[in-house]
């Protein structure tokens, strides 16, 4: 066989191993998310009239740009007054965070601030144990909530099997820049995947910081403060215990996305290095038929998308870059230009384009988020400061005004 066909043949076999786990994510969509009749089967509530206490735990670090927001957003929240409390645990800020919060006035918020900074997790520790509602609601401070997400959480909850539930973000600039847009179609396709693992069983990665609520009960207390990331481990403490953790795409949440390489580096190789070490904490879930869909599929496939995959592919990226050297130093015209032509090819289209784009990068960050895990990361995560303003809350608002909500 001559060399060049040999090169494809393992260049092809390599590529369908390193795509496998969203060829099975793809499949699950298909099977799933696309089906009418199994739709129903994520959310099989009925509403029950009696609010129970909601304990809304907001740890925070130097949010002075936003958390005036946040805290207004959340009283306005359609829900019961005397059926929710707003839990602010201050990372020891040395901006005007504490100052804002207190000027609030609101019996229903309550200030926290610890000794040290201890991190998001022990943040969050601190304001379960404080929290006096039967669920919780673990939120970030730049993430603005529709008024009816909580009546949904509560629904979702009058089913006994479900232990945690996440919702589903809009990003409100996704049209800004090519990095905005790598971010919003990177959010669609795992808002679809997320949604066909939950109507199977139970979904793991699809929660986000931005909007977990749980019963307080099932809270893993005992979690590890500095490694992980605690609305993945939310998740899987849940599963482990008998329930099932899903996203409702009613539950919806705003947000802006990152809009420069700097913030967007910092954001995906942070997310990237804290999923990894998640998944190598919980390997026990792992071909484990106990927990269904989840242990044989679901699981195993993040596991093969977040180290094997990213490897695969940089060897492909290697296999490449030395195929086109030699082809160039053996004056191999008519295989470059098929490369190239194939490449053009691909990039022809704009939405192609952000697509290899977003993906690729994906890639890199969990390459460098694998060598983040070997070789250590600080304890505590970076800001993404152009995520961090409260334009998020103001479209939501101006949304809502032109569509008559308000």
């Amino acid at each position: 066989m001559p060399p060049m066909l040999d090169f494809f043949g393992v260049f092809a076999i390599l590529t369908v191993l390193a795509m496998s786990p969203y060829i099975v994510k793809s499949i699950f969509v298909l099977l799933f998310y696309r089906s009418p009749r199994l739709r129903g089967r994520n959310i099989d509530v009925t509403f029950a009239p009696n609010y129970p206490k909601i304990s809304v735990v907001l740890p925070v670090y130097n949010e002075e740009n936003v958390v005036k927001a946040k805290i207004q957003n959340l009283l306005e929240l359609d829900y019961p007054r005397d059926s929710i409390e707003i839990i602010v645990v201050d990372g020891c800020s040395t901006d005007r965070t504490v100052e804002i919060v207190k000027a609030s006035r609101d019996e229903r918020i309550k200030l926290i601030r610890q000794n040290e900074r201890e991190g998001v997790t022990e943040a969050v520790k601190t304001g379960v144990q404080l929290s006096t509602g039967e669920i919780v609601v673990m939120t970030d401070a730049e993430a603005a909530f529709e008024p009816s997400a909580f009546k949904f959480l509560v629904e979702d909850f009058t089913n006994p099997e479900i232990g945690a539930v996440t919702g589903i973000e809009e990003i409100v600039n996704p049209s800004k820049n090519t990095f905005t847009k790598m971010e919003s179609m990177y959010r669609k396709f795992y808002h679809m995947s997320s949604m066909a693992e939950s109507i199977a069983y139970s979904t793991s990665i699809g929660f986000r910081g931005e909007f977990v609520g749980f019963k307080k009960e099932l809270f893993p207390m005992t979690v590890n403060s500095t490694k992980g990331v605690l609305d993945v481990e939310i998740a899987l403490g849940v599963i482990r215990k008998g329930y099932r953790a899903i996203v409702d795409e009613r539950i919806k949440f705003f947000g802006l996305a990152a809009d420069n390489l700097k913030d967007r580096n910092r954001q995906k190789i942070q997310r990237a290095t804290l999923n990894q070490e998640t998944i190598l904490q919980n390997t026990d879930f792992l071909f484990r038929p106990k927990f269904k869909t989840f242990g044989l599929i679901t699981f195993p496939s993040n596991f093969v998308m977040y180290f094997i995959s990213p490897l695969i592919f940089l060897t492909l990226l290697g296999m490449l870059s030395l195929f086109v050297i030699n082809c160039i130093m053996q004056s191999q015209i008519l295989t470059l230009a098929f490369i190239l032509a194939a490449l053009s090819i691909a990039v022809l289209s704009a939405r192609a384009r952000v697509f290899i784009l977003a993906f690729f990068h994906a890639q890199l960050s969990l390459v460098i988020g694998i060598l983040r895990i070997l070789f250590g990361k600080p304890k505590f995560l970076s800001q993404v400061k152009s995520t961090r303003n409260a334009r998020a809350f103001r479209h939501f608002t101006e949304d809502r005004t032109k569509k008559g909500e308000t």
